[in-house]
């Protein structure tokens, strides 16, 4: 009866046209969740307890949803989601993504959040349960927000406090399965084309992101020189970043800046070898302005001077250096 009821729910919004890749470590566990998906109306769910095969399942197919138990390895899962996000991992950045968990303490939860999810749920739960919350995410997508260390839902309580920080629309891939009554060869061309335009926007915006953290970083690593702090974290983050800041920038064909993300992988380098530092860390500073303007039209070294020497002072003055 309970099933019966579930089914007549969701008969409105269909769900078998949606792909599904659920990952739970312990396979009668795995099972379980995939027999409420079915209830719910998922008919095409991938289900595995190998975490290699996730890995590998997501390089050849666009997924809608992405529902894992992260129990067990809370940081593995919670970094492929981020993955996910960045678009290093699959090949719709913008999939629905539920993690679930038998326990949520405070750390769990906060990685959960961190990593770009856009819910968390404790198990055990019912169909109806996971029934409702499918649907709610279904009818309200998010808006995803892009920072230096974050691209996902949108979880400020008022986005009008933080101008600096646009929102982006981006597709909610279960809404237009849902809804498409078979229509399967305007979905093989509305889908693609939809994730394609909004990853052009997020790396657009990540790209922008990456270039003033390199900033940030390169004035933190020259100030941490001139006290004679470790430089190691600093320069190992400006690494990071750049290489993120290369992936993003070779995505869009952007040559000139490509170059630019070069010289500055070679700057870097020289400040690791452990001589001229200084020198290398000033090369920094310098090849950020050119790559800020040319990521930036219209924008100049003053501008960016004055983002960043207000940025500086805000993280300065909350006592933390991330």
């Amino acid at each position: 009866m309970a099933a019966a009821a579930v089914a007549q729910s969701v008969s409105k919004t269909r769900f078998d046209l949606a792909d599904v890749l659920l990952f739970d470590p312990v396979p009668p566990n795995r099972s379980t969740t995939r027999t409420a998906l079915g209830m719910v109306g998922f008919r095409q769910v991938f289900a595995t307890s190998d975490y290699g095969e996730v890995i590998a399942t997501l390089r050849g197919k666009l997924f809608d949803l992405f529902v894992a138990d992260i129990t067990q390895d809370t940081a593995k899962l919670c970094d492929l989601v981020m993955s996910m996000r960045g678009g290093r991992a699959g090949g719709n950045p913008f999939l629905h993504v539920v993690l679930m968990a038998w326990k949520l303490d405070d750390d769990l939860v906060k990685r959960a959040l961190n990593c770009g999810a856009d819910d968390l749920v404790t198990r055990p739960y019912s169909v109806g349960f996971l029934s409702g919350r499918v649907k709610s995410l279904t009818d309200a997508r998010k808006g995803f927000v892009v920072t230096s260390d974050y691209i996902g839902p949108d979880r400020r309580r008022d986005p009008g406090r933080n101008g600096g920080i646009p929102m982006f629309e981006v597709p909610n891939t279960l809404k237009l399965k849902s809804r498409a009554d078979g229509e399967l060869g305007r979905l093989d061309s509305e889908v693609p084309n939809a994730i394609r335009e909004a990853r052009a926007k997020i790396n657009s915006e990540r790209a922008r992101r990456d270039v003033f953290q390199v900033s940030v970083l390169a004035q933190f690593a020259r100030e941490a020189l001139t006290a004679t702090q470790p430089l190691e974290r600093d320069l190992d983050r400006l690494e990071a970043t750049i290489k993120d800041l290369a992936l993003r920038l070779e995505t869009s064909g952007n040559e000139g800046a490509i170059e630019f993300c070069e010289s500055l992988e070679k700057a870097i380098a020289g400040a690791k070898g452990g001589e001229n530092v200084a020198v290398h860390l000033g090369k920094v500073q310098e090849l950020a302005v050119s790559l800020y303007m040319a990521v930036n039209p219209g924008r100049s070294a003053d501008d960016l001077n004055a983002e960043l020497n207000k940025v500086i002072t805000l993280i300065k003055s909350r006592g933390r250096r991330d």
